[in-house]
């Protein structure tokens, strides 16, 4: 899904800008109510080819029988969040009230929306998601087929894997991101089949990016940078165990390393921050230290959300410093540099993948 057409649809749901429709309207109606863009992006979501020069209504016509015959297909490609936000609607007969203070939620019927299968409007001006009536019995007939469900849940882990991979690593060529899960998971499944699982949830910007031949982490601002320190690189990959990478193939996972959880501390108990936004404060310098930033770049940004005082200066650098050097770093191939010296002599090739000995390289830096 294009990123643009999702946050203008997250937008107008919020503002509650939609257009009155009803309990028994059908998939054509729906369709009629929406914008050629809108209709384009569905089309672009389901892969529609040769209806650049369609008229809206014709594109309205080529949709509406597409979506109809491509039900089942639809269902076996959606996320598993996807699947259980139409399982809540399915026993309310496909219809549900938008909660616009769940982002969760709003975020599943845009997608769903952007799949051809659900809609959104007012009803006696109250907000309501609603999947349209000549295709809610088949909706309902393949969302109650196990084989959807064992699809839905066979593709789940291969991208809780892709993800989880892709925290600790960065960024990877598509091929050797393949083969590392095909022994991970020990599980066959063609390069174009997992390609094509990946290239469909890389189109919402969820965890996973894709460019040109490399999956990345949705948090990496340069992957071609990335890859090309990994073929430097003379490090072994970090290896993983595949509960952590389940672990943190997952939204919002926050590593509790010993230095993530004492600047953790020190945000929550010195600057009364939340829980929740002290794990996101930390987590973003992580990032930050992975896209390349300097530990005083890092501090810069710390000071647009704190205000650090003299006397803290010196503890949050500290603090910067621990993380840097203690969490696993992309260009290392997921690697920490504390684990690194600890093996490392002096004489050995640098880890930094310049060639020389690490005595004349990163030493002292």
């Amino acid at each position: 899904m294009e990123k643009d057409i999702m946050e203008i649809e997250l937008q107008k749901i919020k503002s509650k800008l939609l257009s009155p429709i009803r309990e028994d309207y059908n998939l054509k109606d729906f369709l009629n109510n929406m914008t050629k863009d809108e209709l384009i992006s569905i089309r672009k979501t389901l892969g529609v080819k040769g209806t650049s020069s369609f008229t809206k209504p014709q594109l309205i016509e080529r949709l509406n029988e597409v979506i109809k015959e491509s039900i089942p297909d639809i269902l076996h490609n959606i996320t598993e969040k996807e699947y259980y936000m139409l399982l809540i609607m399915i026993p309310k007969n496909g219809i549900t009230l938008i909660n616009l203070e769940d982002k969760n939620q709003l975020e599943m019927i845009v997608s769903l929306r952007n799949w051809g299968i659900v809609y959104t409007g007012k009803i006696n001006d109250m907000l309501f998601a609603s999947i349209p009536r000549d295709i809610f019995g088949d909706i309902k007939t393949s969302i109650e087929d196990k084989n959807v469900s064992d699809s839905i849940s066979n593709r789940q882990k291969w991208l809780r894997a892709v993800s989880g991979l892709l925290y600790f690593y960065g960024a990877l060529e598509k091929e050797e991101l393949y083969n590392m899960l095909i022994k991970l998971l020990e599980e066959e499944k063609s390069f174009e089949e997992f390609s094509r699982i990946v290239d469909i949830v890389c189109k919402n910007g969820k965890l996973i990016k894709s460019v040109d031949n490399i999956y990345y982490y949705y948090k990496v601002e340069d992957p071609k940078t990335i890859v090309d320190a990994h073929k430097k690189s003379p490090l072994e990959y970090l290896n993983l165990d595949i509960k952590i990478i389940y672990t943190f193939g997952m939204e919002d996972a926050f590593n509790y390393n010993d230095s993530n959880y004492a600047f953790y501390e020190f945000l929550v108990n010195n600057h009364k921050m939340l829980p929740l936004d002290a794990e996101a404060l930390v987590s973003e310098c992580v990032f930050k230290i992975n896209n390349g930033y300097t530990n005083q770049e890092v501090v810069n940004f710390l000071n647009t959300s704190l205000e650090i005082d003299i006397l803290d200066e010196k503890t949050v650098i500290n603090h910067i410093d621990a993380l840097a050097q203690n969490n696993p770093l992309w260009t290392l191939k997921g690697n920490a540099k504390s684990d690194i010296l600890k093996a490392l002599g002096r004489n050995d090739e640098c880890f930094c993948g310049s060639g020389k000995k690490y005595k004349k390289c990163c030493e002292g830096r």
